[in-house]
């Protein structure tokens, strides 16, 4: 019976042994693993994974025609140089929307050897104060030093501050000039917010500080008749008048 109990006895502590041998190797292999994985990782800093992994194709998607592709290659260069493990996203964003048109960059690699760049530029609406472009948003943008000022853009001029709501003024005001078939050549706001527009036919009109959108629509119900009675044509209309305006004439 004694001998039993000892055979059994015996069984357990040898099951017991085997299993604290397992977890003995367990940890002798991660006390080995941890100091050869760092030694990896410390060594990976003179690694030229830009042999093993270079970047062979970069594809460039544009959503215009404004930023200029031997400059984009000239920013990117130096990147792609060093890998596709290496290769620098948030430095090389921060650098591409730094150049002239450009509002937002997103830069992916593409398993193995590739990497996608999309540029999205500015679409602007306007001049800004003779040195800026401005956007449907008011997003006012400079080009840098750059002469290519789209001369064909109506020109808007005011306070940066104001830019979002002299820009949606604007869009209103040349959408209701459209049943007389004229347009905004330029627009500008004084520090005193006073506003004044000069039309695609070269007519100034003054629309003062307070209501512009009130007095615009007054002139353009007078507009028609006003041209109608005359033989000459105006170059400048006050409306800063509660009830009426004052009309110079070409000549």
């Amino acid at each position: 019976m004694f001998g039993i109990f000892a055979t059994k006895y015996r069984r357990a502590s040898e099951a017991k042994a085997d299993s604290s041998n397992v977890i003995r190797k367990k940890w002798l292999g991660y006390l080995l693993f941890v100091p050869i994985a760092a030694a990896l990782v410390y060594l990976s800093k003179d690694f030229r994974l830009d042999i093993f992994f270079p970047i062979k194709q970069v594809r460039v998607v544009d959503s215009a025609n404004h930023v200029d592709p031997k400059v984009v290659k000239t920013t990117v260069l130096p990147d792609v140089e060093s890998g596709f493990f290496r290769l620098n996203i948030k430095d090389l964003q921060m650098r591409l929307e730094q150049l002239p048109w450009v509002a937002g960059v997103a830069v992916m690699r593409e398993w193995p050897d590739k990497v996608i760049i999309n540029i999205d530029e500015y679409k602007p609406i306007a001049r800004w104060n003779k040195q800026a472009l401005v956007t449907l948003d008011g997003t006012v943008f400079s080009l840098q030093g750059t002469n290519k000022m789209p001369a064909h853009l109506p020109l808007l001029s005011g306070p940066d501050t104001q830019a979002q709501e002299i820009v949606s003024r604007f869009v209103a005001m040349d959408r209701m000039l459209a049943p007389l078939h004229r347009h905004i050549e330029a627009l500008e706001v004084s520090d005193r917010l006073a506003w004044r527009i000069m039309l695609d036919n070269a007519l100034l009109v003054n629309l003062g500080e307070a209501s512009p959108l009130q007095r615009l629509n007054v002139f353009i119900g007078a507009y028609p008749q006003l041209i109608a009675e005359s033989e000459r044509q105006p170059d400048y209309i006050d409306m800063r008048y509660d009830h009426g305006m004052a009309v110079h004439w070409k000549n």
